[in-house]
């Protein structure tokens, strides 16, 4: 899970150079680096969260006692990409109280609920309070973006999630080996999209001119090799 969030993460902190460096379009570029989230991660936390038991079960018969953890875990990726993306346009603003109140109120939730529900529940109870630490955060900063006038089409980030987590549960319905279910849960999610028009070409184009020089050639020479360009 902490590899999910770094890798989604990393995206809008690349992202905050160029925020910080723009002087129109810094809501919409936010905009854009949450939706780019959502669909980089989504499908893979969707293929893991249904075949959590059996990622878990090579780890170990013990790990598997962890299948409620990890899905409930995975499930605070979808409010973090959105909190992360608005703390890092208020930051590039140099709004630093409104992105430090985002931060703040995460960690406070998450310690204040780790000393109630740990002692309880575990494992299970540190999951509960980390995820209810990002929700508390994405209130925070649903309420930041209404004070700086940012638009969230919270329609796209429907799709975005509820179409792979339904791929996901259809194949793991089915009983769909799980390296087939996973594979087939990515790829399908990602058609999916790109058929209904909620990613674009040109989102893949923009993801990859983002990213670091080295790694954009890389990815651009492999989609070429792809396409048979």
């Amino acid at each position: 899970v902490n590899a999910l969030l770094v890798g989604t993460v990393s995206l809008t902190a690349i992202g905050l150079p160029i925020l910080s460096s723009i002087r129109d379009g810094r809501k919409r570029f936010a905009w854009q680096t949450i939706r780019w989230g959502y669909f980089i991660s989504v499908p893979l936390a969707s293929s893991i969260f249904f075949y959590s038991w059996d990622i878990l079960n090579l780890l170990g018969q013990n790990y598997v006692e962890g299948e409620t953890s990890l899905q409930i875990l995975l499930l605070s990726l979808a409010p973090t990409i959105i909190l992360s993306g608005v703390s890092n346009l208020v930051y590039a603003y140099g709004n630093y109280k409104q992105s430090l109140a985002i931060d703040i109120t995460m960690g406070f939730a998450r310690t204040f609920l780790y000393f109630i529900l740990v002692p309880i529940y575990g494992s299970l109870g540190a999951s509960v309070a980390f995820t209810a630490g990002s929700l508390a955060a994405l209130i925070v900063s649903i309420i930041v973006t209404r004070k700086i006038g940012m638009i969230i089409f919270w329609k796209d980030l429907v799709l975005l999630f509820f179409i792979p987590m339904l791929i996901g549960f259809i194949l793991q319905s089915l009983e769909i080996n799980y390296v087939i279910g996973i594979f087939a849960t990515i790829t399908v999610s990602y058609i999916s999209l790109l058929k209904l028009k909620v990613i674009t070409k040109s989102d893949l184009r923009d993801i990859i001119d983002i990213l670091p020089n080295n790694l954009s050639n890389q990815t651009s020479k492999l989609l070429r090799k792809f396409k048979g360009d």
